[in-house]
């Protein structure tokens, strides 16, 4: 398809080369550059390269997908978002709109390389290959990935499109070690249907990763489909962010807690007893309650002044990580 080839391409490029509540520093579209939204991207700029009398000549485009608006779930701004023709006379095909999290670099794709798009037989060479990389932003700086994002939408699609809302979430954080980005969560949702009032949605990020922590957000929103139409309009708000549940327990390491449910003392008890280790307890609402570093052998947390409720510990060690619910009591 069409509508996904773009962000197909450029995240296997992307990715092939904690616990503290977080958000993203203009989740309700408050705050604008000109026409632009700070922190997000909603333009195509660039050149398409094409043959004038024999010589390549870049021709500057600057697209947008998206404007201000003062329909707003809340507050005084919110964000539309539309597709959008790009290019020029006969080298131009209709681009899904696309508004991102973070900046993107300006591009420079072969004529060649449009005309293939509206084709439909996407002959991409290497270095189109690397150009569409641009087009996709680095996201933000994050550190916790949420259990779910929430997101306020009204959706209008064009009369008799198949156009459609993706929305697409991941955080990842850096690997020297592989000299590549680890995907850590991720999340996706799909509106087809009209949308006549704000409605808020939700998408569920799932964990790709036993570790939770992260240092980047990318969050996309797209509009349109195999036939984008430029009528197509979709009203963005209020991006907020869940926790609490994003911390699942899983069974990377082994390790034994007892007693569990417990009220005034819990004793961990890790295989390996030789080497350190680190241990957090956090709540339901993911706030740190006890931290531990360069524990050896067994050790005792002394639990008599948490309240009653289900936490979580969350065991490191090695660069391996283990999460066990725990219930006080």
């Amino acid at each position: 398809m069409k509508k996904n080839l773009i962000l197909t391409f450029a995240f296997s490029v992307l990715f092939s080369t904690m616990i503290a509540q977080e958000n993203i520093s203009n989740p309700g579209f408050e705050l604008w550059n000109n026409s632009t939204p700070t922190d997000w991207s909603i333009s195509l700029n660039g050149n398409i390269l094409t043959e004038v009398l024999g010589v390549e000549v870049p021709i500057p485009i600057s697209e947008a997908f998206g404007a201000q608006t003062t329909d707003a779930h809340s507050g005084n701004y919110a964000l539309t978002l539309h597709p959008a023709v790009v290019g020029f006379s006969e080298v131009s095909m209709t681009f899904p709109g696309m508004g991102q999290l973070g900046s993107t670099q300006e591009f420079n794709l072969s004529s060649d390389f449009i005309t293939s798009l509206t084709s439909g037989s996407y002959d991409i060479s290497d270095a189109d290959l690397a150009e569409l990389h641009k087009i996709i932003a680095g996201g933000v700086p994050f550190t916790q990935s949420p259990s779910a994002i929430k997101v306020w939408i009204k959706f209008q699609p064009a009369e008799y499109s198949t156009d459609f809302v993706d929305i697409t979430a991941f955080t990842s954080r850096w690997d020297a070690s592989t000299n590549s980005y680890i995907e850590v969560a991720s999340g996706e949702l799909t509106i087809s249907e009209a949308v006549n009032e704000y409605t808020q949605f939700t998408i569920p990020m799932e964990l790709e990763d036993a570790a939770s922590t992260c240092d980047t957000l990318r969050f996309v929103i797209t509009v349109g489909s195999d036939e984008s139409n430029v009528n197509s309009m979709c009203y963005v708000d209020d991006i907020t962010f869940e926790y609490g549940n994003s911390i699942n327990e899983n069974e990377s390491v082994d390790l034994y807690i007892y007693p569990n449910p417990t009220s005034d003392q819990l004793n961990i008890a890790p295989a390996n007893t030789s080497i350190p280790y680190s241990i957090q307890i956090v709540d339901v609402n993911g706030k740190i309650i006890v931290e531990s570093k360069d524990l050896i052998s067994s050790s005792q947390i002394n639990t008599s002044n948490l309240s009653n409720g289900i936490y979580f510990l969350k065991f490191n060690q090695n660069n391996q990580s283990t999460v066990k619910k725990v219930i006080i009591k």
